[in-house]
């Protein structure tokens, strides 16, 4: 039996009562949102939004001045930013992404402010509803539409002069007829730029599948984790595991069960996946997070994982190298945190003028233990500093008919002029 769990079936209710409550839950954000947006509230500064009455070890907010790059020859104006990320500062995912964002603001000499989240939807919307009421609008917002902020949020920006910019989670697709394509309905939203999820279930599928074959198994039964019922990333990876198993006769999917992101969550949910089915050869799961969470069950089931079962996961954060360098991950899926630092070099240009094409989506690349040494020195390391953003820019590149967003544009910039190390076995890379 496949059971998919998604947040359009996770519960036996009929449509009219989603609907209605759905609406319901919509009016009552509105308010909620006007409310705040009525208050004059003075925000003490623009390097700090704390959430009323509370106190966190984690940072709600951290800046980058815009100050000029050790590399020379820019050219043109620079606006100011804010991110709105959903996590903390120091996010598994998240903190990938800003740090990536923050070499290229460096070479374009933006000015990035990042707000934090903290994995709570209260806590972004109070960090949310008191920058919309700053004196001073920043020219462009960066949003991950994760629980439905970008609903709430387009709506109060479409009358400003700030710009916005949709990354990781778009539009979920109940309210798209609402909100059109970017340009369409609101002039100040002018692009989004998101990652191929689909594609990413799909990829990560595969590799396991054909992983477990080489082993000899005739007969291969994959459970897998996604994410949150409220994330259309999830729900796609989801579909793209399916997808892939679907083109196998001897694969079956047992079960796909939510563990929210989490690890321990995940490994909770694996050992009681692990305690219904006695014959699992994969544990597929949507991000990197939840697999370690899922390696750590297998490993108190008294199985060995990337050879018992096998188990991988989505997002490339730093400790997926090292798991598929010791053989816990069969591979690991990601590269779609470079998206906001792509998302900076769109912003510069739309602030000097270049009114697109802009690309629309971004793809994956899978590590791999025939990869893992090519790409872990850059990617495990954090090596931005050897990435030139201005090559990327169109304003700054008249001669380039498009964006070149592409990993192996990102891989040329890495590796020119860095020697192989001589430890490292030989290997090829091979981009998906």
């Amino acid at each position: 039996m496949v059971i998919q769990f998604d947040r359009h079936h996770n519960h036996m209710k009929t449509e009219t009562h989603h609907i209605v409550r759905t609406s319901c839950g919509f009016i009552l954000l509105s308010l909620l949102m006007f409310a705040f947006l009525c208050v004059n509230v003075r925000v003490a500064g623009a390097d700090s939004v704390p959430g009323a009455g509370q106190q966190s070890a984690t940072p709600l907010a951290s800046k980058s001045t815009g100050a000029p790059s050790h590399k020379s020859g820019k050219a043109g104006k620079s606006p100011t930013v804010i991110f709105i990320s959903p996590g903390y500062r120091d996010d598994i995912f998240f903190s990938r992404m800003e740090a990536f964002m923050r070499a290229a603001a460096d070479d374009l000499g933006i000015s990035l402010e990042t707000l934090y989240g903290h994995r709570n939807y209260v806590r972004t919307f109070k960090v949310v509803s008191q920058v919309l009421n700053r004196r001073k609008l920043p020219d462009y917002f960066i949003l991950v539409n994760e629980n439905d902020m970008g609903r709430m949020i387009l709506p109060q920006l479409s009358g400003s002069n700030t710009r916005i910019i949709l990354i990781n989670e778009g539009i979920y697709e109940k309210d798209r007829e609402f909100f059109g394509r970017p340009g369409e309905k609101f002039p100040n939203w002018f692009a989004s730029f998101l990652p191929d999820d689909l594609q990413a279930g799909r990829l990560l599928a595969d590799e396991l599948i054909r992983a477990r074959e080489a082993q000899g198994d005739k007969k291969i039964n994959i459970v897998g984790l996604s994410g949150t019922a409220k994330t259309t990333s999830s729900h796609l990876r989801v579909k793209g595991l399916h997808e892939a198993a679907s083109l196998y006769q001897q694969v079956k999917v047992l079960q796909v069960v939510p563990a929210f992101w989490d690890i321990d969550r995940a490994s909770r949910v694996s050992r009681g996946l692990l305690s219904r089915y006695d014959d699992v050869d994969i544990i597929w799961a949507a991000s990197d997070g939840m697999a370690l969470g899922a390696a750590r069950a297998i490993r108190k089931a008294g199985m060995k994982p990337g050879t018992d079962i096998l188990t991988g996961g989505i997002d490339w954060t730093d400790f997926s190298f090292t798991m598929v360098k010791n053989g816990t991950f069969t591979a690991s899926v990601g590269g779609h945190f470079m998206d906001g630092g792509w998302a900076m070099v769109m912003i510069y240009d739309d602030f000097n003028g270049y009114r697109g094409p802009f690309p629309e989506k971004s793809s994956f690349a899978l590590i791999n233990r025939k990869n893992i040494y090519r790409f872990a020195p850059f990617f495990q390391h954090n090596r931005w500093d050897k990435i030139d953003f201005r090559h990327f820019s169109m304003i700054l590149n008249p001669g380039r008919k498009h964006y070149d967003f592409s990993f192996a544009s990102v891989m040329e910039e890495l590796e020119a002029g860095t020697p192989v190390p001589a430890d490292s076995p030989a290997v090829t890379g091979q981009e998906h």
